[in-house]
């Protein structure tokens, strides 16, 4: 009899599994092994591979063919069939052991008359090394013992040896279709074991793989169909038996456990793979259910009370609905996966397209647009983007600076992806805005001031976002002056984004609208509806475009600079007050926003929460002119209470059905401190 059989199951997946049999061929007790491979399907380069061990080495390696439509954990249980080993062990196809690991395993297994014993992985892709079993809980088993070791961690089915007789007497073996982390199982095998042991260094390694992890599906218990198999699994085969009545707790940890960690992945698949949480909702459902069939006892529960990996609420928010996990993902959340985007490895390449427009609205500043031009084409010609980047030049109508325009306008003629544009005639800012939108080829286009400069390396980071995150509607990149201080965020449609970003992107250079929302017809509306008497929409335009976007795609911010601000050609004093910035204009702005704001067909809460953000928007940009104010003689205390009865007045033309609301809003603007 041999001293451990050793299986490992491979299939057309598998792209690699020298280095693994190379490292079993150099076991110190190689003679005393026996190594059974289950294939149910791998490449001819493989299949050779194995063969040439298997001739070499006859008396120990045993190539056993299955039929190609076999499940995973058939594989496994076919292996244990022909084990004769006086212990069992599982070896993954792309990992490598330690030569003295088996003979350390089986030593410390014969020492102690362990059921099965384990040791140390050292995990290459997350560069950590584990011992999971601890002294204080090896040796002959009770309850305690063995709810410690589920409770901290339970390991891997690879890293450990099994007595093979252990496991036939207590007819232990693998579900036909195999679970994540084969966890049930694992989980059994504590239970049963009268003893369990371990060798406290690492004896196993699991190298990070590049062409494995491209070519194999998800293994995680993360993943999203796989956590409710593994909840399954787990409840199928323990759960309310009789003989683990003592482990009821500590398995509805573990189920909770993988059901947290599902959660958890499905923000991830929003927030860095741009999954729209609506293709979440049926797996979220299901696996709700699931949970309340299998989880009984409620989150009162020990093990989950002390251990922070379990967000219980989470589980809380999606056991009301999915539309509440969602709105608590994005609102407690969003920040940290935010950064995330540092480290996104997508490419740019010519098969994507045209992505994204560079556009720039101009106005009697040749020079600086010519500027502008030539570091554009320069930029996009280092970084290879003439075909992921359309150039839009949008002249409105200048009378000043006509040479550098005419060059510009040569410069297109013989430029891919350059197109230029001139009005006759000034459309004001808000007809060469709406021109730049209607006009710009690109799915996302950038806005960017005539005496701005795009960092282009910066600007790589910001297409491979929006590549990835096509739900974006809006999204503001960090600049050298308005916005030096931008954060890396993200917000999902609705509150969440309008909380982020409403009322904020005043200065529009650097602001990347999705022109498959922003449509040309959708600002030919809006401009139909504000351009007679909204001063909001006047000034800012963008900012209406703004809550439009927010209420139907997500909200993203950049931490990494995209535009270097130029020095504006007209100085001002400190005490200069704009014409946009007078008392009486600000307050028409702030009703501006308001009119808007009523026409959204929003639900109420949502309504009264943006009307709170202008009445702080208005009151604020108020407030910092102040000194100005009194300076040119303005009365302050009439300013304030202009601002406060012209918006009661507004407020009071908003049909609220719940009138708690409209009161708050009332309330809230006399409440105010002058």
């Amino acid at each position: 009899m041999k001293k451990i059989s050793i299986i490992i199951t491979v299939d057309e997946k598998t792209v690699t599994i020298e280095e693994c049999l190379k490292s079993l061929a150099d076991q110190t007790i190689f003679n005393e092994i026996e190594i059974i491979i289950v294939d149910k399907g791998c490449d001819a380069e493989v299949s050779n591979t194995i063969g040439r061990y298997e001739q070499k080495y006859p008396e120990t390696f045993l190539y056993v063919k299955t039929d190609s439509g076999i499940k995973n954990g058939q594989m496994k249980n076919i292996g244990l069939q022909y084990a004769t080993g006086e212990y069992t062990g599982f070896v993954c196809a792309h990992d490598i052991v330690m030569p003295a690991m088996y003979e350390k395993l089986y030593t410390k297994a014969v020492d102690t008359e362990a059921d099965y014993v384990d040791i140390g992985i050292y995990d290459k892709q997350s560069d950590k090394a584990i011992i999971y079993i601890h002294d204080s809980i090896v040796g002959k088993g009770n309850s305690e013992k063995k709810n410690k070791i589920i409770s901290e961690g339970i390991g891997y089915l690879y890293t450990k040896i099994f007595k093979r007789e252990f496991l036939f007497l207590n007819n232990i073996t693998f579900e036909d279709e195999s679970v994540p982390e084969d966890i049930d199982f694992l989980l059994e095998c504590t239970y049963r074991a009268e003893g369990i042991s371990f060798v406290k260094e690492i004896g196993y390694l699991s190298p990070y793989d590049k062409a494995f992890y491209e070519c194999e599906e998800p293994k995680s218990i993360l993943d999203s169909e796989k956590c409710i198999k593994a909840m399954l699994a787990v409840y199928k085969r323990l759960n309310y038996a009789e003989e683990y009545k003592e482990y009821l707790e500590v398995t509805e940890y573990i189920m909770l456990k993988i059901y947290s960690a599902f959660l958890y992945n499905c923000a991830c698949e929003i927030y860095l793979n741009g999954k729209a949480y609506e293709e979440l909702e049926e797996i979220l459902l299901m696996a709700r259910k699931v949970k309340d069939v299998c989880v009984r006892g409620g989150y009162n529960n020990r093990y989950v009370e002390n251990n922070d990996k379990i967000d219980v609420r989470l589980i809380r928010e999606n056991d009301i609905s999915v539309d509440n996990l969602v709105r608590y993902l994005f609102q407690n959340l969003s920040r940290k996966f935010a950064s995330c985007w540092r480290t996104m490895e997508d490419s740019i390449d010519e098969d994507d397209g045209l992505i994204l427009t560079i556009a720039i609205p101009t106005y009697n500043r040749g020079k600086r647009a010519l500027e502008s031009v030539k570091h554009l084409l320069e930029g996009r010609k280092s970084y290879n983007l003439e075909a992921q980047t359309e150039i839009f030049i949008s002249n409105n109508g200048s009378t000043e600076g006509v040479e550098e325009y005419d060059k510009i306008k040569e410069m297109a003629d013989n430029e891919v992806n350059f197109n230029y544009f001139r009005f006759d005639e000034n459309q004001q800012f808000v007809g060469n805005m709406i021109n730049v939108i209607k006009r710009s080829k690109g799915k996302f286009c950038l806005i960017v001031s005539d005496e701005d400069l795009v960092d282009f390396e910066g600007l790589v980071a910001y297409i491979k976002y929006l590549k990835r995150h096509p739900e974006v509607s809006v999204m503001k990149g960090k600049t050298s002056k308005q916005y030096f201080l931008l954060e890396a965020d993200y917000g999902y449609k609705g509150w969440d984004a309008i909380s982020r970003f409403y009322l904020r992107g005043n200065y529009v250079s650097g602001i990347i609208y999705n022109r498959e929302i922003l449509t040309g017809e959708t600002v030919d509306t809006y401009h139909k509806k504000y351009s007679n008497n909204n001063r909001g929409y006047y000034y800012y335009p963008h900012l209406f475009w703004d809550a439009y976007c927010m209420l139907e795609g997500s909200f993203a911010s950049g931490d990494i600079p995209l535009i270097t601000e130029g020095e504006s050609e007209i100085i001002f004093s400190s005490t200069d007050i704009l014409v946009y910035a007078y008392p009486e204009e600000r307050i028409k702005q702030g009703l501006g926003y308001l009119d808007q704001i009523k026409d959204l067909n929003i639900d109420e809460e949502l309504a009264y929460n943006m009307y709170i953000l202008v009445f702080m928007k208005t009151k604020y940009l108020l407030s910092i002119q102040k000194d100005n104010y009194l300076l040119k003689g303005f009365d302050w205390e009439k300013i304030c209470s202009d601002y406060r009865n012209l918006f009661e007045a507004a407020v009071s033309e908003y049909e609220y059905t719940n009138l708690e609301y409209k009161e708050g809003l009332i309330n809230y603007l006399r409440n105010e401190k002058r």
